[in-house]
């Protein structure tokens, strides 16, 4: 839940600057096992008090990365986030999307993430604030 009031947040910020002529754009990476140091270490606190009071659930965490494991293709590499990044900078202006999802395990995070940005553009143009959608692209 932080994770998506830190991205509304950040969403909120996308119309602030549109006005700047700043564009953003969001790439959501879906679960990556391998290639990064996340699964092994995020579902477990550092400090031995703290995990003893999370073991109740830290079989079940564990039992989470094993399954987003066997569901990850052999093609699923964190470079494919990097890549996509690269790939928004260079489009011209004005042509960036707001959000872009990379997901290997198809996870579910494409379908929310294109029903959250139907409602985002709907609920601003109620607002008449549909001109901070798209940055003023300046020529």
């Amino acid at each position: 839940m932080a994770a998506k009031a830190a991205m509304d947040s950040l969403a909120t910020m996308a119309y602030e600057v549109a006005k700047f002529c700043i564009e953003t754009s969001f790439v959501v990476p879906g679960a990556f096992t391998r290639g990064t140091a996340h699964f092994p270490s995020a579902g477990h606190p550092n400090d031995e008090q703290t995990t003893l009071a999370y073991d109740r659930i830290n079989h079940l965490l564990d039992q989470v990365g094993d399954c987003l494991s066997a569901l990850t293709p052999p093609e699923a590499d964190p470079q494919a986030v990097a890549d996509e990044i690269a790939r928004i900078v260079t489009l011209p202006a004005g042509s960036r999307p707001a959000r872009s999802v990379i997901d290997f395990v198809n996870d579910g995070a494409a379908e929310v993430t294109e029903l959250s940005e139907k409602l985002r553009i709907e609920f601003a143009q109620r607002l008449g604030l549909g001109d901070l959608l798209v940055p003023t692209v300046s020529k």
